[in-house]
């Protein structure tokens, strides 16, 4: 999926706990439904730190069309640990089919990866590179402009952590 750099290169992450906002902002602000520079979502308190915001459905409308993000894949939603070997045997592949599939519709999705121990961030992935391989975006707290990761060892890094959790997002015209 092409990403118009421009539109998001003086956005950024207001504080160290607002990579989930920040990564919600940066895909608004590239479909039209936020204005450039808007960190509105990160200055809410209830939004940063966690994305129990989305779990069941977060939407903002425009016009007569709305953005409806929902978050997959977190596995405590469904009474499990968040990572494991389970992870890995039962949902592993259905992960990667649906980071496929939202690529293949032309939608971004938002992935948590590690970043440190008991550490994480938010990366929007917006391409596929071959088979094995994404292309993700993402910004960080004090530092200017969006960090592009070319071949980021998506996989291999997910593997490592033997689980994630990703926000997805629909376009509906109402």
């Amino acid at each position: 999926m092409e990403i118009d750099f421009d539109k998001i290169k003086s956005h950024r992450q207001l504080t160290e706990i607002s990579c989930i906002p920040m990564a919600v902002e940066s895909i608004l602000i590239l479909l039209d439904y936020m204005k450039v520079n808007d960190t509105s979502l990160q200055s809410n308190p209830a939004y940063s730190g966690n994305s129990n915001w989305i779990k069941s459905g977060w939407s903002i409308s425009k016009g007569s069309s709305r953005v409806v993000f929902k978050r997959e894949f977190h596995l405590p939603d469904l009474n499990l640990k968040a990572r494991g070997d389970h992870f890995m045997v039962d949902y592993f592949d259905k992960l990667f089919e649906k980071i496929d599939d939202e690529l293949n519709n032309e939608r971004l999705v938002i992935i948590s990866l590690e970043s440190g121990t008991d550490q994480w961030h938010m990366e929007v992935i917006f391409d596929k590179v071959n088979n094995d391989e994404y292309k993700t975006f993402t910004f960080y707290h004090n530092h200017n402009g969006p960090k592009i990761n070319e071949s980021n060892n998506l996989r291999e890094r997910v593997t490592s952590m033997k689980g994630t959790d990703i926000l997805t997002y629909l376009l509906i015209e109402e």
